[in-house]
């Protein structure tokens, strides 16, 4: 397990997410790491009553709403505040779309039996090689943005894969390899596939460019709601257009490559009528029109119906804190509903049964009415805490202060600690398989985190490892 600590720097009002170590667990229980998770941060000296944001992935004995780590750390601090990550949650997002219908399973199915003929011979990956500048890639259940890569690198190079399958037929003998060389052929050379890989390249990319800025280690709440907000306006668009224009799109591809631009014929299911007067049911005669129902807005309705309860705790959080994201503006806020913004926000950072909150409500909107004046216009969180910080207003506006340092310390995604994972992989190799725990978790620091180390005074680091290391002398 690794621990990453996320806060607000009280000097340059920067958000900062540093790597703390590698933990090593028995147990993937939500109890046992729970009790890890808490022994480690009372050995950093840190006490969890000062949480105010938790993030994992999104396993169930992680996010459990009964016993996981994240409720059982609510038991503990109520104002820890839990958000799922971002990213895995597209993953689960995009697994149900993929899953969707029989159509969308087939396609992905294609794309890995490409990867898996090639990549089972040197001699055809090399053939493979000499003909793109895209290498296939295999699928993942963990990390959908292998989808994209997956789907660009045919998306663009349907012909010269088309070109590889031809010649590696040729030069087999295998009757067993020939055929199946020829089903993908015959796949990936129809209209429905050139369609599909448009659809899926299209919705894929824009998805990725979200997760892309998402997964920076200073991103807020506020803005991490923009982009999922303007993706899913993108989305609705493209439900009602993004079809006519997927169309056109492969059929250029279609016409480069000859590929007969039509849709295959399947027999139409008639379902039995119980009753004389129930009329039958109007079934879709065009074929163009039955793959966008059957498959387009199915896929497109999925992420719709899936990405909305995902991301609702992302839109709560906005809306308690959402008043604070342009301070200047609040000047044209009425003052009652002002008032009660701030009530609530005081009644979410309150321990329950408790009179200790982080801010008051009342002072805090008369602090905002003041700081609107002087604060200057489009700012947004991160800004605004960095604008009270150089100009010596902590004091001054103290419950602002607070506020905004508690919305910008919850964290929208856990990328940091993934790819702490990428480090892990390139420290400890095969030639250090033997290195104990604390080395391990020694040199990841020093490599993820190169910025701080660089700035170290090494005669006092020397100074220190010689006292501690000092043979008494005879």
């Amino acid at each position: 397990m690794t621990v990453i600590l996320r806060h607000v720097d009280e000097v340059s009002g920067d958000i900062e997410e540093h790597f703390i170590g590698f933990i090593p667990v028995e147990k993937s229980t939500a109890e046992e790491l729970t009790k890890t998770i808490l022994f480690e941060i009372d050995e950093l000296g840190l006490d969890i009553k000062n949480c105010r944001g938790q993030g994992y992935d999104n396993g169930a004995n992680m996010r459990g709403e009964k016993s996981g780590v994240k409720t059982r750390i609510l038991n503990i601090n109520p104002l820890a505040f839990f958000t799922p990550c971002g990213c895995h949650s597209w993953n689960l997002v995009l697994g149900d779309a993929a899953a969707s219908c029989s159509k969308a399973k087939l396609f992905f199915g294609v794309l890995q039996r490409l990867y898996t003929l090639f990549s089972r011979s040197s001699n055809r990956w090399s053939v493979l090689k000499e003909k793109v500048n895209i290498s296939l890639k295999p699928l993942s259940e963990t990390r959908w943005e292998c989808r994209v890569e997956s789907v660009k690198a045919v998306r663009y190079q349907l012909q010269e894969i088309a070109e590889c399958l031809e010649e590696v037929t040729q030069k087999s003998n295998d009757p067993a390899f020939c055929s199946e060389c020829n089903s993908l052929q015959v796949e990936i050379l129809s209209y429905e596939f050139v369609l599909s890989l448009v659809v899926w390249y299209e919705i894929l990319v824009k998805i990725n460019l979200v997760s892309k800025v998402w997964q920076k280690s200073n991103m807020q709440l506020d803005t991490a709601l923009k982009h999922l907000e303007e993706f899913m306006c993108w989305l609705e668009d493209y439900r009602q257009n993004g079809y006519n224009s997927a169309i056109v799109a492969a059929n250029e591809i279609a016409e480069e490559m000859n590929i007969v631009r039509e849709f295959r014929q399947c027999r139409i299911r008639r379902t039995k009528r119980m009753f004389d007067y129930e009329g039958p049911d109007e079934a879709l005669v065009n074929p163009a029109d039955r793959f966008r129902a059957e498959y387009f807005n199915i896929i497109v309705d999925k992420i719709q119906a899936r990405a909305e309860p995902r991301f609702k705790g992302l839109k709560d959080y906005v809306s308690n804190f959402g008043f604070l994201y342009d301070i200047s503006s609040l000047s044209m806020k009425p003052d009652e509903e002002l008032l009660e913004n701030c009530k609530e926000l005081e009644a979410l950072l309150t321990l329950p049964n408790s009179l200790d909150a982080d801010i008051r409500g009342l002072e805090l909107y008369e602090e905002l009415r003041m700081c609107t004046r002087t604060m200057p216009p489009k700012l947004d969180m991160c800004n605004s805490l960095k604008h009270l910080i150089d100009n010596n207003l902590t004091d001054v506006y103290p419950n602002i202060y607070v506020a905004l340092r508690v919305i910008l310390t919850i964290p929208v995604t856990v990328a940091s600690a993934e790819r702490s994972f990428s480090k892990l992989k390139l420290i400890k190799t095969y030639l250090r398989s033997s290195m104990s725990q604390e080395r391990l978790s020694a040199l990841a620091i020093l490599s993820i985190e190169h910025n701080l180390a660089s700035k170290l005074d090494y005669s006092s680091v020397i100074d220190e490892f010689t006292h501690s290391k000092c043979r008494r002398m005879f």
